[in-house]
């Protein structure tokens, strides 16, 4: 059986995958890079909004103007209902300012991995890991449909599942069992292009328009809250949404459901971000709560700098890179851990609820309302 063979391997075509092949085309021409991507980008992609902060990295990436022209109405921030029934308009999580996007993910998607193309990356669609073996001077892959790639180096791109790391032996820390009952519907006529976030006693719902007059509307829980109340029943997620101050109003009561998605949104990390001949980038790396709003363009900015610690230590010998790596994915944890049990301790209106127990469990606050970081989980 013939085996192909590249310098690095990218395994998923998301987009931390699609900025680590760019930037690897980019910065080291030289390398030959082959991107694995399970599907053919015409399955439906969880993550709507990206915010303005994403700019320079796209910049970056040269898609840029291609995201502007292309992509859906522009997102200018969101409404929260959080810690009181007034819906408040916010800028983004991190305090970002400026336009963002609502995006056709699966659109998206395929538009990065179409400019790693014309850059000279191998892109394999619908083509997935099945095995990895390691050899005396790199990787060798077993893809689904019989084939077969030689690698000297491997970025796992896989996103929350990181297969390629956990197919190593590494493990992953998980912080929580946040999981994510999503429906997409057909708005109303009248329905605002408003992305919204509100908070309910169960857990936290999230709206955001999609393209073609389409909403993909989120009740955001955790694991075992979800199957005690039946989420994956329409009926029973139905019900938990009339039960909404705002949220109810943006669906008829009527309205069909085109889709129904069960996604995980648990925080978690890889105990080891990279080791001999491979690195991890993106959700396979570390994957943070959506509530942050920042999931796309953690994926953008760690895949640009995988492809520079890949391509500093296969065409320089140097290894520097690989641990700034780690440790700025450390520190960046750290601070996002920090700010999330800030946001969480904010909701004060069911505490005596299990979802908000679990996250508020450690933090208190004095009479100034500065808030303490304690465990969260």
């Amino acid at each position: 059986m013939h085996e192909q063979s590249c310098d690095v391997a990218v395994i998923g075509g998301g987009p931390a995958g699609s900025a680590c092949a760019i930037a690897l085309r980019q910065t080291f021409p030289s390398l030959h890079v082959s991107m694995i991507e399970s599907t053919g980008y015409t399955q439906p992609r969880a993550g709507e909004v990206l915010p303005p902060v994403a700019r320079a990295l796209l910049s970056h990436l040269g898609v840029l103007q291609q995201v502007d022209s292309a992509q859906a109405s522009p997102s200018c921030g969101l409404a929260s209902a959080w810690g009181s029934d007034t819906l408040e308009q916010k800028d983004y999580f991190y305090g970002t300012t400026g336009e963002g996007w609502h995006l056709d993910r699966s659109r998206f998607d395929a538009m990065l991995a179409q400019q790693a193309n014309s850059l000279g990356s191998e892109v394999w669609l619908q083509t997935s890991l099945q095995e990895a073996e390691r050899t005396e001077d790199g990787w060798r892959l077993r893809l689904s449909g019989n084939k077969r790639l030689a690698a000297k180096w491997v970025v796992d791109a896989t996103g929350r599942k990181a297969a390629f790391a956990r197919s190593q032996g590494i493990t992953q820390d998980v912080q929580d069992k946040l999981t994510a009952y999503l429906r997409v519907v057909r708005c109303h006529e009248e329905s605002s292009a408003q992305t919204m976030i509100e908070a309910a006693p169960q857990g936290w719902w999230y709206t955001a328009p999609l393209p073609a007059g389409r909403r993909v509307v989120a009740l955001l829980t955790d694991a075992d809250i979800g199957r005690q109340l039946d989420l994956t029943s329409d009926l029973q997620w139905r019900q938990a949404l009339e039960s909404t101050q705002h949220m109810r109003h943006f669906i008829a009561s009527d309205a069909p459901f085109e889709e129904r998605m069960v996604r995980s949104a648990a925080t978690l990390s890889l105990q080891m971000t990279h080791g001999q001949g491979w690195i991890a980038t993106g959700d396979a790396a570390a994957a943070y709560d959506p509530l942050s709003g920042r999931g796309m363009v953690h994926a953008l900015r760690s895949g640009i700098v995988a492809a520079f610690a890949t391509g500093d230590m296969l065409c320089h010998g140097q290894s520097s890179g690989l641990i700034r790596y780690a440790t700025m994915l450390r520190a960046q944890l750290s601070r996002f851990e920090e700010a999330k049990v800030k946001h969480y301790a904010r909701e004060e209106r069911w505490t005596e609820q299990p979802f908000w127990q679990r996250r508020q469990r450690g933090v208190h606050q004095n009479n100034s309302s500065q808030t303490k970081v304690g465990v969260y989980g």
